[in-house]
């Protein structure tokens, strides 16, 4: 369900905006509203979620993104160790 910029799910779900960054420096915040497990990051017009393969931002070449409940990043599969304390909620990050 998407309620403008407000998303929540019961699932392990995908979510993309839909503006364009093509140069400069940007950045964005998310409030959580809960404990669950969420990986946040940024995506090409190459990434294309698919949930039922648990495809999701950071699972492919075209995305990269931070788990801050088991505290990685990731790329395309891969993780990596970061962080050193996980989110909770109501943190803004």
């Amino acid at each position: 369900r998407v309620d403008g910029l407000e998303v929540s799910a019961t699932n392990f779900s995908s979510v993309r905006g839909n503006a364009k960054v093509k140069r400069g420096r940007w950045y964005y915040e998310v409030l959580l509203r809960s404990d669950a497990m969420v990986q946040i990051g940024w995506c090409s017009d190459a990434f294309v979620p698919d949930a039922a393969r648990n495809k999701g931002v950071g699972d492919d070449e075209g995305s990269w993104a931070f788990d801050g409940c088991r505290l990685l990043l990731r790329w395309n599969k891969t993780h990596k160790p970061w962080g050193k304390k996980p989110w909770k909620e109501a943190d803004v990050v």
